[in-house]
């Protein structure tokens, strides 16, 4: 069809973004990510030929040596997300409900400024 088949791939920005937008009031969240090379090895076994076998086998050693030291570019990639549990310094508990700290608020920002 005239629909092409895309797959959309998160980066770390954007979860990390989506992330702290789900629990803005939490300062301390946490990803952490896990990567890992998969390659098609099972399509090797299919060679007829030895020396293209082993020739295919032998290019995966620098694809994997190069994986090792730049983990970020290999193609999979996993993650834990852990909320964290201190408040923002601009929220407060009070009665088990979150408030604005207004304490925080006229620190920062001097409400009585003309603009």
């Amino acid at each position: 069809t005239e629909i092409p088949n895309y797959i959309y791939r998160w980066t770390e920005r954007e979860l990390e973004g989506l992330f702290n937008a789900y629990f803005p009031h939490f300062k301390d969240n946490k990803i952490h990510y896990f990567y890992n090379l998969r390659l098609p090895t099972q399509r090797i076994s299919f060679i007829s030929s030895p020396l293209k076998r082993f020739l295919s086998l032998a290019a995966l050693i620098p694809l994997k040596i190069f994986c090792a030291l730049f983990p970020k570019q290999s193609n999979e990639f996993g993650f834990i997300m852990s909320k964290g549990s201190q408040l923002q310094d601009w929220l407060k508990e009070e009665d088990g409900e979150l408030r604005i700290n207004p304490e925080n608020l006229k620190k920062d920002y001097d409400i009585n400024k003309k603009l």
